[in-house]
């Protein structure tokens, strides 16, 4: 087992490569989109060398739902891509597929909601995790 870098197994012929799934975790705290505006809640660098050989990547999370939509985003605010953006509107589990940066980057998660009715409590996101694979 190779740890260096990507985490990685050689095949047992010895003539292959596979990647282990690993995750970034952005958040293992309750986060609260109390804004309109979007709100950087959590940053995680991108290092091309080691992530770029995983084909996948996804943004996993739960949300506990008012009647305010949650917007969730991860930008990579190093080269001024929006990697994923979703609006939740119930609460549960979400898998958000995301596009992969292509070089060095500051990924950054913003929040925010959008006022659908007249609830005062704001919608909840309980963990964040980046899933690569």
């Amino acid at each position: 087992m190779n740890i260096s870098g990507c985490v990685s197994m050689n095949g047992i012929s010895g003539s292959s490569t596979a990647l282990v799934p690993s995750a970034l975790v952005i958040s293992n705290n309750t986060i609260t989109a109390t804004s309109l505006v979007p709100v950087k809640v959590g940053v995680i660098p991108w290092i091309n060398a080691k992530y770029k050989y995983f084909t996948n990547m996804s943004l996993s999370f739960e949300t506990v739902h008012t009647d305010r939509n949650l917007v969730i985003s991860l930008e990579d605010d190093t080269n001024a891509v929006v990697l994923g953006t979703t609006t939740v509107s119930v609460s549960g589990f979400t898998d958000l597929g995301l596009t992969k940066p292509i070089t060095d980057a500051r990924m950054v998660l913003y929040v925010s909601y959008l006022a659908t009715g007249a609830d005062t409590t704001f919608p909840d996101v309980e963990g964040v995790v980046i899933n690569l694979y």
